[in-house]
């Protein structure tokens, strides 16, 4: 599952680009940290620089929000709650 596409102000940076935002839903049989560790790859992939957020540039950034209906980053969370419910 995909939501639709949604611009946002930045949170807990510094910049004057908005995000473009959306939520995806899959099934994995992988382990939390191994979700986490791939998420990473697939940001280093799209040419994020571990520099990028410091400078206010983020290319891509890809979060892990719940794993078997765990929260793992409740302020994203309930502020996407807000925007996508």
């Amino acid at each position: 599952m995909v939501t639709r596409q949604l611009w946002t102000e930045p949170i807990g940076m510094e910049s004057s680009c908005k995000f473009l935002n959306m939520l995806v839903m899959v099934s994995s049989a992988r382990s939390m940290q191994q979700v986490q560790e791939e998420l990473k790859r697939i940001e280093v992939l799209c040419g994020r620089k571990p520099e990028d957020k410091a400078k206010g540039t983020v290319v891509v950034d890809a979060d892990l929000l719940l794993y078997n209906d765990k929260r793992k980053m409740i302020f994203y969370y309930q502020r996407l709650k807000e925007k996508y419910v």
